[in-house]
């Protein structure tokens, strides 16, 4: 699996938990970011720019929403006939047959999606975290079930994930494109 723009919070995070169910991961991204760094410190092969030679054995490409759908590599990737995937189709792709909390709203979806894993925590319980923000420094948390997901509504995608337990915290009128 390939992911264009490893360097953000939630592809970068998203990789490595393709990664921690088994698949073979590599992603791009047009800066090093501090998360491309620490993906590419966790073993991942990353790439610094795009090319359409990262797709060389590539069976699924996951892109940020920030990549369009008109990028070259996106094209080529079509064109091979390579299965592609917004991040937020991904993660619910990848989560379908895991114990998911969702944390949707207009604000504080990172603290509550993070305070809900510390709860979690600390009640003995394995949990796993995928959300914005970092806790002490840390993001993206692979652990077992269930796992904690700040839900995205900007891009729509928020409706593709079965969530067995949701959270909205609060509704206002934003992100109406």
């Amino acid at each position: 699996i390939h992911f264009m723009g490893i360097g953000g919070c939630g592809v970068s995070g998203l990789a490595l938990m393709a990664m921690k169910k088994g698949h073979s991961v590599s992603g791009c991204d047009i800066s090093e970011s501090p998360y491309y760094k620490m993906v590419s410190d966790k073993g991942v092969t990353c790439f610094k720019g795009h090319s359409k030679d990262h797709l060389e054995g590539v069976d699924i490409l996951v892109k940020s929403t920030a990549v369009s759908n008109d990028h070259p590599e996106v094209m080529c990737a079509k064109e091979k006939g390579i299965e592609v995937y917004n991040r937020g189709t991904f993660l619910a792709k990848i989560l379908s047959e895991n114990e998911v909390i969702g944390i949707a709203g207009s604000h504080g979806k990172p603290t509550t999606s993070w305070m809900t894993y510390y709860l979690l925590k600390r009640s003995g319980i394995d949990p796993s975290i995928y959300a914005g923000g970092k806790s002490n420094g840390i993001t993206n948390i692979n652990g077992g079930d269930p796992v904690i997901v700040e839900l995205d509504e900007s891009d729509g995608t928020i409706f593709e994930m079965n969530t067995d337990i949701l959270t909205v915290n609060n509704l206002e009128f934003e992100h109406v494109d």
